[in-house]
């Protein structure tokens, strides 16, 4: 339906500002095929979809970015994973996420600040407690 068509502009639209923030053109990158066919999201390097085309995985672990991370990752309304370990991206820690995610890895980067804290609802109990490490 349309909800969803606008929650993939939505995401689509994140992933440009990521892209640029990331400097994922740099040859250096590991990732710089995102846009260059188009914007089908879940073909993307590092991307993960979920059944209704809408972004569940971001892992973009040891792909040589730099730059610094938008404040709020909340236009991926269905964040559940999210991996950037081994990378040099530096600023402030993303202060805001989706109430699906439930795994963060920031490890070996030069960010700084706190993650926020998470409030599990009770039916993601079995759910894995997020990795609040940076």
């Amino acid at each position: 339906g349309s909800t969803l068509e606008a929650s993939r502009a939505r995401e689509v639209g994140f992933l440009r500002q990521l892209h640029d923030a990331l400097r994922m053109d740099e040859k250096a990158s590991g990732v710089h095929n995102w846009f260059r066919q188009g914007n089908e999201s879940c073909h993307f390097t590092g991307i993960t979809c979920d059944m209704h085309g809408l972004v569940a995985i971001v892992d973009l672990s040891n792909k040589g970015l730099s730059g610094s991370l938008p404040q709020s990752f909340s236009p991926l309304s269905r964040l559940e994973r999210l991996a950037l370990r081994n990378n040099d991206i530096q600023g402030n820690l993303p202060n805001q996420f989706p109430d699906t995610l439930r795994q963060i890895n920031f490890d070996q980067n030069r960010m700084h600040g706190t993650l926020p804290t998470f409030q599990f609802t009770s039916d993601s109990l079995s759910a894995a407690t997020p990795s609040q490490t940076i």
